[in-house]
């Protein structure tokens, strides 16, 4: 999936990169904090996951990095009682503009 996200231009260190891009842009204070989160089966954050993967689903397959048997077995993962998995990193970034 990654490979798919990032051939559609998605930068997968753009979280990390928001403080530097801040300070370039003459903020001050500018500070930075990344939270994971546990995700279950059948919570909201599997609920995002199967969006995100229904939306990929298609490029994925074509792309041969996965068959179509894998995915939905994958898709069918996120409902169960076991399923568990760390989110992404939820980045929140900040600063001001400096006094005049």
């Amino acid at each position: 999936m990654m490979k798919t996200m990032t051939a559609n231009g998605v930068d997968l260190h753009y979280g990390r990169k928001i403080i530097g891009l801040l300070r370039a842009e003459k903020l001050v204070d500018v500070s930075s904090e990344g939270r994971i989160f546990m995700w279950t089966g059948r919570s909201s954050g599997a609920a995002l996951l199967r969006a995100n993967f229904e939306q990929l689903r298609e490029a994925m397959i074509v792309s041969g990095l996965i068959t179509e048997q894998q995915f939905a077995e994958d898709v069918a993962h996120l409902e169960g009682p076991n399923f568990i998995m760390p989110s992404p990193i939820l980045w929140a970034t900040w600063g001001r503009v400096p006094l005049q």
